[in-house]
């Protein structure tokens, strides 16, 4: 699980309660989500996810540098390399397309002929958890 009671960026470096539990709910749905697509923690690429999506609902720039910015920061988190991160959200990717491609393509608003590449992947989610497209029963 992603150690938000600490830090991130604001004031002194602390969450306040509001922040810590909106994170904690974003992160859970996150989570259902990538459930429902057929990605579960056997696939390390599922908890990289989670990560990345978890710090572009923080910071949406990240979105538009995911190479410089974004799987670095998953990739220190994981003792990693950012190549590995990308690798791995792409497989997780590609077994969303074939476990749930009906959802994948519904997230996505379009038909899919191909799985998403990771940054594609990673937007998709960002945006069903940011509009809200999934309910948590």
């Amino acid at each position: 699980m992603i150690d938000t009671a600490h830090y991130t960026a604001g004031s002194a470096g602390r969450t306040s309660p509001y922040e810590a539990d909106r994170t904690n709910r974003n992160t859970e749905a996150i989570r259902e989500l990538l459930f429902r697509l057929g990605v579960t923690a056997k696939y390390k690429g599922c908890f990289y996810a989670i990560y990345a999506v978890t710090l572009c609902m923080e910071e949406q720039e990240l979105l538009l540098s995911v190479t410089k910015r974004l799987y670095p920061e998953v990739a220190r988190k994981y003792k990693t390399n950012w190549k590995a991160v990308e690798r791995n959200i792409r497989t997780v990717s590609a077994a969303a397309w074939s476990a749930n491609r009906r959802l994948l393509e519904a997230l996505a608003n379009r038909p899919l002929d191909r799985y998403l590449y990771a940054a594609e992947f990673i937007s998709v989610i960002w945006n069903a958890v940011l509009i809200g497209s999934i309910v948590l029963s």
